[in-house]
């Protein structure tokens, strides 16, 4: 049997239309999981990943990327249970994460096609957040976060990432279940930016609203510039008085051009 080296392995996050390889993981961790992998030391591979989910990763594809080397680990080795719910864990985080390379054999593929089966339809963890439109300066804010989909049991808590621009990142965190609430520390006039990560029991991220690449932006301040609702704007109430007028002008005119009726009508000598 040709075994998958680490060139296959990466290739488990990629989505169907990437078009280039993934990196190799970031995770020190990951990466001797990875190299042990190619070596063919598929046990002690199989500890480097379940030494990985033991700690604190970075991000939700180094998660996808622990739970996947180790359902491929147990493939190998011939446990297809505990494979599938590896497998089962990392598509509950990235529904479209797969296996690819033709050196992958019908056992190791077996039981992710199993388990692919079995998440067919059931969506990502989603993490929703409604943000206030400023924040008050001095003041602690609470922040309401709602996780979704959560079918495979891993969302321990959510932790909220927050700073004023080039900053370093500071964290607050909350355990439980959803809905959680988020009360951030109280801060001066300025800008903060954040976003919010739903975590498993490690305090590992599973799932994002926003990122620190792209945060979301609120200003600190007393003043909050309300929005005219629509229906009070001029413009619309010009709008629909302009076709108002223009169906009553419409019905005049219809009016004023029927021609008359003379014609003269007869009916039957009784």
């Amino acid at each position: 049997m040709i075994l998958p080296t680490f060139a296959v392995f990466v290739a488990l996050l990629q989505t169907p239309d990437a078009a280039a390889p993934k990196a190799p993981p970031k995770d020190p961790l990951l990466r001797r999981g990875a190299a042990l992998f190619d070596t063919l030391d598929f046990e002690n591979a199989r500890a480097m990943y379940e030494r990985a989910l033991s700690v604190r990763l970075g991000t939700p594809d180094e998660v996808v990327e622990a739970y996947m080397g180790l359902g491929l680990c147990d493939a190998t080795l011939g446990d297809d249970d505990k494979a599938k719910q590896s497998f089962l864990k990392a598509l509950a985080i990235k529904p479209d994460a797969r296996i690819e390379g033709a050196d992958i054999s019908p056992r190791q593929r077996a039981p992710f096609d199993a388990a692919r089966a079995e998440a067919r339809g059931r969506p990502a963890i989603r993490v929703d957040h409604v943000p206030p439109r400023a924040f008050p300066p001095g003041a602690a804010v609470k922040l309401k976060v709602i996780v979704d989909n959560d079918w495979q049991q891993h969302v321990a808590g959510v932790r909220l990432e927050l700073r004023r621009p080039q900053e370093p990142w500071e964290e607050v965190a909350a355990g439980g279940q959803s809905p959680f609430e988020l009360t951030t520390p109280a801060l001066g006039a300025g800008q903060v930016e954040y976003y919010v990560q739903a975590i498993d029991a490690r305090g590992s991220p599973i799932a994002l609203w926003k990122s620190p690449e792209a945060p979301h932006r609120v200003g600190i301040t007393d003043v909050v510039v309300e929005e005219t609702p629509v229906y009070k704007k001029p413009w619309l109430w010009a709008a629909v008085a302009g076709v108002v007028a223009a169906g009553v002008a419409a019905g005049v005119l219809a009016v004023t051009l029927q021609a008359p009726d003379y014609s003269i009508r007869t009916r039957p000598a009784p």
